[in-house]
């Protein structure tokens, strides 16, 4: 599980990609000889990369002085994922209606009118803390990931049903362990993919598997497949992104992405001179986010082709490109600019939409400016899209939906101690949030449905 870039919302991340960009970028940008399109060897035997980092044993590692991890759990109930790697601190339910409690919505403990809260209360825990978490596009899945403890040492995620409020899916980690390893949940048009990454060490490299499945697989029967040999060093993703046909995730610490498509051997690896963030998977078209990546230090966003060519999909001159996203009918983003250098505030943001396409050239012609947000508002790197809306946090306590069909913009404003921290879903009538206290106060301490005032 991703524990250190716990959101699936775009971020920023560092660039330095050197590109040539004035106005509407449409060239394509090939890597350098010193950083090529790395087409991988995805041959390798798991049993061969087991065998090659075989369980560390020593003290700091497992307190007990080694262990069978293919014959021990951390909790009742649950079973260490070997189909992975033994050696990892990971475990899956047997039974997963046994061992994850169904979602009961209950009123919010603030007392605010039309508010509801996934009740806690029985969930065996005396600290309950949710780090992460979003919907499927459809809002039929949640997913969501919790502390367990003060410490920050025992670590869940969930994957639940919602029409039903069951869950399907379920993992858990105990990070006190030197060796756990790490997994990533995706929803795609109809159903769902995990990425994995072991082991999480200091010593050993990375190596990466994924499946894809109905949600509800993906924990009772996983069956992932080897993705490739090995990165250099121990690498953070901190986004993955999956489709029907596709998958991306971008490597943060490498500058890297990688893209593959489902039941294929090939898979490529783009290396670029700088990180790259955000990823963002429709059918086969793959985009990702490019802080600083024009020549001149501006944000922008681009696509990756099926052999890693990389294509400038949206870059402006003197415009900060953010927040791309799409509910797969439109496209979402924001234009921010008017400051003297790309460092500098940005007084202006407006708000883009156009019908989804993967070609720059369409997405220029047709696009639309929906709204522009208030003189001195904050652009939002980090954006959602559902049926229509767009969802955005361009100030602190203030979430935005912004719709498309006629430019309306609904402010949610949250304040005393109710703040939206991560928005998970919206509809023209809720908002579903991961809440915190107060802007500088404990986060995840509730996950809400607030029901919206009308228009």
């Amino acid at each position: 599980m991703d524990l250190r870039a716990s959101s699936h919302r775009r971020r920023f991340a560092a660039t330095s990609l050197v590109v040539v960009a004035v106005g509407l970028v449409a060239a394509i940008v090939r890597c350098s000889q010193d950083d090529p399109v790395v087409v991988l060897d995805a041959s390798l035997d798991r049993q061969q990369r087991i065998d090659s980092h075989p369980a560390d044993t020593s003290p700091e590692t497992d307190p007990d002085g080694g262990w069978d991890g293919a014959a021990r759990s951390d909790w009742p109930g649950w079973r260490r994922l070997t189909e992975v790697d033994p050696n990892c601190f990971l475990d899956v339910p047997v039974d997963v209606d046994a061992q994850v409690p169904a979602i009961k919505w209950i009123a919010c403990t603030t007392g605010q009118v039309g508010c509801t809260q996934v009740d806690t209360s029985t969930w065996g825990a005396p600290i309950i803390t949710f780090a992460n978490g979003w919907t499927s596009r459809d809002g039929r899945y949640l997913f969501f990931a919790r502390w367990f403890d003060a410490q920050g040492t025992d670590f869940a995620q969930y994957v639940y049903h919602l029409p039903d409020l069951k869950p399907v899916a379920a993992w858990r980690a105990k990070l006190s362990s030197i060796q756990y390893c790490d997994s990533r949940i995706a929803f795609t048009e109809d159903q769902a993919a995990v990425l994995y990454r072991y082991p999480v060490t200091s010593k050993q490299p990375a190596y990466y598997e994924v499946q894809l499945g109905s949600p509800g697989t993906l924990s009772t029967a996983p069956n992932p497949a080897p993705l490739l040999p090995s990165f250099a060093g121990t690498e953070m993703y901190e986004s993955f992104a999956a489709s029907n046909t596709s998958f991306a995730f971008d490597v943060a610490t490498t500058h890297t992405l990688v893209r593959g498509s489902w039941g294929s051997s090939n898979y490529v690896r783009t290396n670029w001179a700088g990180r790259v963030s955000s990823a963002l998977v429709f059918g086969n078209d793959v985009f990702a986010w490019n802080e600083y990546g024009t020549g001149d230090g501006w944000h922008r966003e681009v696509s990756v082709a099926v052999d890693g060519v990389v294509t400038a999909f949206r870059g402006v001159a003197q415009h900060h490109i953010v927040g791309f996203a799409s509910d797969g009918i439109h496209w979402f983003w924001s234009e921010a600019y008017g400051g003297p250098q790309p460092a500098s505030p940005q007084p202006t943001v407006d708000v883009y939409a156009a019908p989804y396409t993967n070609d720059p050239a369409i997405l220029d012609m047709t696009k639309k400016k929906v709204v522009m947000l208030p003189p001195g508002a904050g652009y939002a790197v980090d954006a959602l899209a559902f049926n229509g809306l767009y969802v955005i946090q361009p100030a602190l306590g203030e979430t935005d939906l912004v719709r498309e069909s006629d430019g309306a913009r609904r402010v949610v404003m949250q304040g005393g101690n109710h703040w939206c921290e991560i928005p998970l879903y919206a509809t023209n009538t809720e908002l579903w949030c991961i809440e915190k206290i107060s802007p500088q106060g404990p986060g995840g301490v509730a996950l809400t449905r607030v029901t919206l005032d009308p228009w």
